[in-house]
């Protein structure tokens, strides 16, 4: 054995002593693939968190999916995620790892300073918003014995999940109109189910319309309350314009419960793609200043074909207040002022026909127009919104 190692002691050696390197040399190349792979799959991807399937959270992070999805060489990647809505998806943003951007409403802020002012009171400098993406409606959905709002009073009524947008949402409404309802926590085909059975009288959710949850629904299972001044307690209505927008529901939302023509008065708030503030230098901030800049240059490609109707009304220069920009997407407002970003006065100018529809409606009790019909009352609107805003501030 002595005799042995003495002759090929040198030679088992240097044999030993060479292994590992030639084994390191083998596996060094497949493993530094798969880690470039790796590092580069995640550098171009971003997470947007929606809500359920049948929302339309989820259709606009599909929509930014089937748009802006470049899985060719180094392209970006979106990855829509399904969430729980707008009120987990803003702490889905805050602390969930992974979690780049989620669409959430536009009080959000201010109901999770209210409910923990110790651990949220200074989350404004934590998160940013990209754009404005729609005004979402507020739908109550009743059976028919439910009349008004304020008959909710001491009935079942569904929130929708727990810390949902629309939880927050009806909170506030029935809150600001002294209204107490006992509270049930329902997903849309639950909700649904026990609004038909008669176990519950209303489903509340505030999404942009159509809403998928209730497109379902046909005249024969209820009908949507109005909100306005005429239909709400003394003095709620005016509460509500200090936190919403006015709007309406109309036949072409839900052709199955209204009828063509037929509006009914309802409050908007305003539906945001938010992000978290993350430092200019970090790898996620180019990440997101890249899929912004997507995004913003290929906008006009969400208003045609099958993508949610309320991409139409996107304008990328509106401001959401209480809010700040990401760094990144006022950049690319700066730089591209002045050039059309969107039918600037759209959203303005159809909420203003709609009012004026309504009252039109209402004062000749007409349930229904013809084409010809709507086509002589877009004339005359389009004459009295002239005159309207060709007259000096008051």
């Amino acid at each position: 054995m002595i005799r042995f190692f003495k002759r090929y002691g040198a030679t088992l050696a240097a044999f030993f002593v060479g292994f590992p390197v030639c084994a390191a040399l083998a596996q060094d190349t497949p493993t530094s693939l798969y880690e470039e792979q790796r590092q580069k799959l995640n550098r171009n991807t971003v997470t947007i968190m929606g809500s359920q399937a049948q929302t339309a959270y989820t259709e606009f992070a599909q929509d930014m999916q089937n748009v802006l999805d470049d899985l060719e060489g180094d392209g970006l990647r979106v990855l829509p995620l399904l969430g729980r809505g707008g009120g987990q998806n803003f702490l889905d943003i805050l602390f969930l790892q992974g979690i780049d951007l989620g669409i959430v409403e536009r009080d959000v802020i201010d109901n999770y300073k209210v409910k923990n002012p110790a651990l949220f009171g200074s989350i404004d400098n934590r998160l940013r918003y990209i754009l404005k993406l729609a005004n979402s409606e507020m739908h109550f959905f009743a059976r028919h014995e439910i009349k008004k709002l304020e008959d909710l009073q001491g009935k079942k009524v569904s929130f929708y999940k727990p810390g949902s947008s629309s939880e927050q949402a009806i909170d506030g409404i029935l809150g600001a109109c002294g209204i107490e309802a006992e509270r049930v926590h329902a997903d849309t085909d639950l909700g649904a189910s026990m609004l038909r059975s008669g176990e519950i009288v209303a489903v509340g959710r505030i999404s942009g319309a159509p809403h998928g949850a209730l497109t379902g629904f046909t005249a024969q299972d209820g009908h949507f309350l109005p909100l306005d001044e005429e239909n709400l307690p003394a003095g709620c209505y005016q509460k509500l314009m200090t936190m919403y927008l006015p709007a309406f529901l109309k036949h072409e939302h839900y052709p199955n419960v209204l009828a063509e023509g037929e509006l009914v008065p309802t409050v908007a708030n305003a539906t945001i793609l938010a992000t978290f503030n993350f430092p200019r230098q970090t790898e996620r901030y180019q990440t997101i200043a890249t899929f912004v800049r997507k995004l913003f240059d290929n906008i006009d490609k969400f208003r045609d074909g099958p993508r949610h109707p309320k991409w139409k009304e996107v304008n990328l220069a509106a401001e959401v207040p209480g809010w700040t920009r990401f760094a990144a997407a006022q950049e690319w407002i700066n730089e591209n002022a002045g050039k059309p970003t969107a039918a600037e006065p759209q959203e303005k100018l159809t909420l203003a026909f709609e009012r004026y529809m309504q009252q039109r409606l209402q004062s000749s009790g007409a349930p229904a127009l013809t084409n010809e019909q709507k086509q002589a009352l877009l004339a005359e609107f389009t004459k009295w919104w002239q005159e309207q805003n060709s007259r000096p501030n008051q």
